[in-house]
């Protein structure tokens, strides 16, 4: 149950009889939890004569909630969805027994029904690692390595539907230096994304951080790589996963103005020095304004570690 309006101070009581027209009017299904993009279909007992059925979001949205007709629900989608869940009020009026009435249940529409352990994760060439998803109602769901050329694969698990051994490949090329698999995991309505980072062999890494004078909270940062003497110059700069872009040569990285739903950036960035390739590689969640916090305090551990 869900307090919406108030009119009265608490101290207050009213004495009086329930209607009991309106204890018998039932909506169906209550409570329920879908996925952006899906539909539920709603009905009333008794038959109601005039039947209106109407939405709203319960936290005052007034667009991006969905759609409703003759009881049947569409959620938005996941492009619509502009936060990570939305409750949606269902509400259905008409007239039983020449008297109005009207019954109401809540719908919440999550970004996906399918969840998974990790979104993103390094494994060193040749090596494995579990990958594991579930679903709201125990889907049976299709995972795939989408274009990799390093020779990955990914193996079912006996008695576990939902579960792939994943073995990272060893065709590299010596030209890329953080090469990237992909594993899209299907479901009957959505689709979620897995970003692997495979680690070659021998890599001279150093730390990658957010310059100091960057304020996430505006969609913008620039990135660094952090040598003993600090930053270092002359670095080339790649987007390995995500969305938004990055400048090659300043480490630049803008966000786009429209953000999915758990999305995060993995950006990379190389020196070539005679004789060494020197590296880094950093994940950071979007929308960047939402994770200030997160980002400084990782920022600030990276920056102490390199004192000692």
């Amino acid at each position: 149950m869900q307090l919406t309006q108030a009119f009265l101070p608490g101290d207050l009581a009213l004495f009086g009889h329930i209607q009991p027209l309106r204890t018998t009017v039932a909506i169906a299904p209550l409570g329920k939890t879908i996925e952006a993009g899906s539909y539920l279909q709603f009905s009333v007992t008794p038959k109601l004569t005039n039947a209106v059925w109407t939405i709203r979001g319960v936290d005052g949205e007034a667009d991006g909630i969905g759609s409703i007709g003759d009881g049947l629900y569409f959620a938005p989608t996941q492009t619509q969805l502009k936060k990570d869940t939305l409750t949606v009020m269902v509400t259905v009026q008409g007239v039983l027994q020449g008297v109005a009435v009207k019954s109401s249940t809540l719908v919440s529409v999550i970004h996906t029904a399918i969840q998974v352990g990790d979104i993103y994760f390094m494994c060193e060439i040749g090596s494995t690692k579990l990958i594991q998803a579930t679903t709201l109602r125990d889907d049976v769901l299709t995972f795939r390595v989408v274009n990799s050329s390093w020779g990955s694969k990914l193996q079912a698990v006996e008695g576990a539907i939902n579960h792939r051994l994943y073995t990272a490949g060893t065709n590299m090329d010596p030209e890329v230096t953080y090469p990237v698999d992909v594993v899209e995991i299907r479901g009957s309505v959505s689709s979620v994304y897995i970003y692997i980072v495979l680690m070659k062999a021998g890599l001279v890494s150093l730390p990658v951080v957010i310059d100091e004078s960057s304020d996430p909270a505006q969609g913008c940062v620039r990135f660094v790589l952090l040598g003993n003497q600090g930053p270092v110059e002359s670095v080339k700069w790649s987007l390995l996963a995500g969305v938004g872009s990055i400048d090659e040569a300043t480490g630049i990285y803008t966000e786009p103005d429209t953000i999915p739903v758990g999305s995060l950036v993995v950006i990379s960035g190389v020196v070539k020095i005679p004789g060494i390739t020197v590296s880094g590689l950093m994940a950071v969640p979007l929308p960047l304004s939402r994770y200030v916090e997160i980002i400084e305090s990782v920022n600030r551990s990276i920056r102490l570690s390199r004192l000692y």
